[in-house]
């Protein structure tokens, strides 16, 4: 998950129709190489490019003309395979074509209520890998983990399969069941875990008065977070609080300027909070524009291995701008920000644009932030030893 993603920029193009389905493959891979490279490349590079162009073109007629089965061939599915293939020669987990099915299951889960298991899903090295069941979720009460990985849906093999496609899967009707093979750490066997699909409705921000410390779940980061947050502290004396515990924990991100809009309550105004670099090296300063209004409120925050993305933005920023301590355990780790573009007739392709850093150049891709406070919570009690222990420490803040 702009978002941006989980960080995700969203952008529809609307361009008419091409003439020709090999028109159309060339003008996407001009599109490709000239938005994404930029324009600085000399008339031999372009020629070049002409030339490889060119192959395409011989293949596409070969197949036309000479293939047995020539009859047979749908040009959609040739057209489709050749834009997959392209992407993902990068060997980018988070580059991705889809096609319109995946698309659309994609533009779903930028909603706030759809049906399913409730489960953030992210691709390592060609593993489906569980960033984290979303609280009260089928997926949770199932028994699903962070850092569980899922090798089957329903019998099929995920090997080979794009992140979306095993979205696609997962998702359906609400009253059915899919069944996910799992690999976890610490056992050799395949756990077989069958989980009945619900109409999953989630508030990005939840709240809780702990005597005089306020705590606050912050789910995910979409549009309306902030607004949400402005809603809940609405309803509350901010005078009679004297401390906050901020709980990222299973937070796998979503918008960038979502968390940035979050941390404008956080620290003061015009505060660098975190900095976004592209492919030619050329840097963006996000600057947080709220009113700093909880910037002098002692504040801690919760992570586990399901913080991720955005969610580490926060984290990165708050450690490095207010010294807040970070309780629990090192988070994800995904430092990179993806844009999303809408092709014609309905296939979309997501691709990795910039990368991210902390307000002090930190790195965080395939890192994660470690935690100033390491505190395991244990499954077998009912206990919530990450946040007991984090109240501990806000109130001698």
């Amino acid at each position: 998950m702009k978002n941006k993603k989980f960080t995700i920029h969203i952008t529809l193009v609307h361009i008419g129709w091409i003439t020709g389905l090999l028109i159309a493959v060339v003008c996407f891979i001009v599109f490709v190489v000239v938005h994404l490279a930029g324009q600085n490349s000399g008339r031999g590079a372009l020629q070049e490019e002409d030339l490889k162009l060119k192959d395409i073109e011989v293949v596409w007629d070969l197949l036309h003309n000479e293939y047995l089965e020539k009859d047979a061939l749908d040009d959609n599915a040739l057209i489709e395979e050749a834009l997959r293939g392209l992407v993902r020669s990068t060997a980018d987990p988070y580059s991705v074509f889809l096609g319109a099915e995946e698309t659309a299951s994609f533009v779903d889960s930028l909603n706030s209520a759809l049906e399913g298991i409730g489960v953030e899903l992210t691709m390592h090295e060609g593993r489906v890998i569980i960033v984290t069941p979303l609280n009260s979720s089928p997926a949770e009460k199932a028994g699903i983990l962070p850092q569980d990985i899922v090798v089957s849906v329903d019998g099929t093999d995920t090997s080979e399969m794009v992140l979306e496609e095993v979205v696609a899967r997962i998702r359906g009707e609400q009253g059915t069941e899919v069944t996910l093979g799992i690999e976890r750490k610490g056992r050799d066997d395949v756990l077989y875990i069958t989980i009945t699909r619900e109409r999953i409705t989630a508030p990005s921000v939840s709240f809780m008065l702990y005597d005089t410390v306020a705590y606050i779940r912050l789910s995910r980061f979409v549009n309306d977070t902030v607004q949400e947050l402005e809603r809940e502290l609405a309803e509350i004396d901010m005078d009679s609080i004297d401390g906050i515990v901020l709980d990222l924990r299973n937070n796998p991100g979503g918008f960038l300027e979502g968390a940035v809009d979050v941390l404008g309550w956080f620290v003061v105004p015009d505060t660098v909070v975190v900095i976004e670099e592209d492919g030619d090296g050329e840097q963006i300063e996000y600057r947080t524009k709220g009113t700093g209004s909880l910037s002098t409120i002692p504040l801690v925050v919760l992570q586990n291995q399901g913080t991720g993305s955005a969610s580490e933005i926060v984290l990165g920023a708050l450690r490095e701008v207010r010294s807040v301590p970070l309780v629990g355990e090192q988070s994800f780790g995904k430092g990179v920000v993806q844009k999303f573009l809408l092709l014609p007739g309905g296939t979309s392709v997501k691709y990795t644009a910039y990368r991210w850093f902390t307000p002090s150049h930190t790195i965080i891709h395939g890192h994660g932030i470690a935690p100033t406070i390491v505190v395991q919570d244990d499954p077998a009690t009912e206990q919530d030893e990450q946040l007991e222990r984090a109240l501990q420490v806000v109130r001698k803040r």
